[in-house]
């Protein structure tokens, strides 16, 4: 439930010293809580986000599943999946691209291969693919970390990509 949800975060940041603390995020935190015990009670996260943010949330949990269960979605040492170990896997970061053989040979000289789409002369990794010859790559974990530290960050620009740029020493 997105209360529960709240509330553990509220009481992470009251625990902190005023002076670390983000009181915008823990301001914004409360009105969050405050709107859905008003509103629904009983409202769970992924309702929240099926309602308000559409298919960009919903692709970042399925990425998540992926990344602590890839097994279910690669087979690895079967043809057309070079150089993945088992427990590695794809990120598929949208319902409309899939990593198939009409894309060649994946190698992942350095533990990860990062596939863009483009559009308007615009990079995007929202219609691209990850591949990491492990689960738990150190750029995904990264990502996470900072997904935890910005909660209503965007999935793709703060979380997802700032990982990759750290894992990549900012290029």
């Amino acid at each position: 439930k997105l209360t529960t949800i709240y509330l553990e975060n509220i009481t992470k940041l009251e625990a902190q010293s005023a002076s670390e603390r983000d009181e915008v995020l823990l301001n914004g935190v409360k009105k969050s809580l405050e709107d859905v015990l008003k509103n629904n009670p009983e409202e769970t996260l992924i309702s929240s986000h099926n309602k308000d943010k559409g298919h960009l949330w919903f692709d970042f949990y399925r990425n998540l599943f992926l990344l602590k269960g890839s097994d279910a979605f690669l087979e690895a040492g079967k043809p057309g999946c070079h150089h993945l170990q088992p427990g590695g896997g794809c990120i598929y970061l949208d319902a409309d691209m899939l990593l198939t053989d009409k894309l060649g040979t994946l190698y992942l000289p350095d533990g990860i291969a990062i596939h863009v789409s483009r559009k308007d002369n615009h990079v995007s990794l929202e219609n691209g693919i990850i591949a990491v010859n492990r689960s738990e790559h150190p750029a995904l974990i990264k990502g996470l970390e900072i997904m935890h530290s910005k909660p209503y960050g965007d999935p793709y620009n703060d979380w997802l990509s700032k990982g990759l740029r750290h894992y990549f020493d900012g290029s």
